[in-house]
């Protein structure tokens, strides 16, 4: 037997069969499409038609889900580790708020000209400068320097005003 004429034969039987399974499918969507006509019934009066059958309809049961208000009512099955619907604990307090002085330290103060610079936290400012220091624990602070002299500088940080004095060894 030849190769080549068996794997053409192989090939054939399969293209015959995918269009004959492509035939039947075809043909099963057209039957089901269709609807039915019925006759009536032998016990109903002469005077009836053909009637059309209608399709069934199915009702798709809503999906609901209520969000728990509470982690007594349970939790969130999409979201189980989420804090929301935890009530928040508000504390009310009549005092100001608490200001924190964040720890600047002033390395050097020069003079060039008739103008002041200050070394704050490894930045060179200016009289009337503002930028973004590294404090302590590697939280970025907002500094404005109000005011340079040769003993120290006058600086606001994060809204609270303090004088730097120089070290002298």
């Amino acid at each position: 037997m030849n190769t080549r004429s068996f794997h053409f034969g192989i090939l054939r039987h399969a293209a015959i069969g995918c269009a004959s399974v492509g035939l039947i499918a075809g043909a099963i969507a057209v039957n089901g499409a269709e609807v039915e006509k019925t006759n009536p019934p032998a016990t109903t009066s002469p005077t009836a038609t053909n009637s059309v059958a209608k399709a069934a309809t199915i009702e798709v049961p809503l999906s609901q889900f209520t969000i728990p208000a509470s982690r007594s009512e349970g939790r969130n099955p999409f979201f189980p580790d989420s804090t929301f619907g935890t009530p928040v604990v508000q504390t009310s307090t009549n005092s100001a708020a608490v200001k924190v002085v964040v720890a600047l330290d002033i390395k050097g103060v020069s003079k060039v000209g008739n103008k002041w610079y200050a070394l704050i936290n490894g930045r060179t400012f200016e009289a009337g400068e503002e930028g973004d220091v590294t404090a302590p624990g590697g939280r970025k602070v907002h500094v404005l320097c109000i005011s340079i002299k040769a003993e120290g500088a006058t600086v606001e940080a994060d809204g609270v005003r303090q004088e730097l004095k120089l070290k002298v060894y």
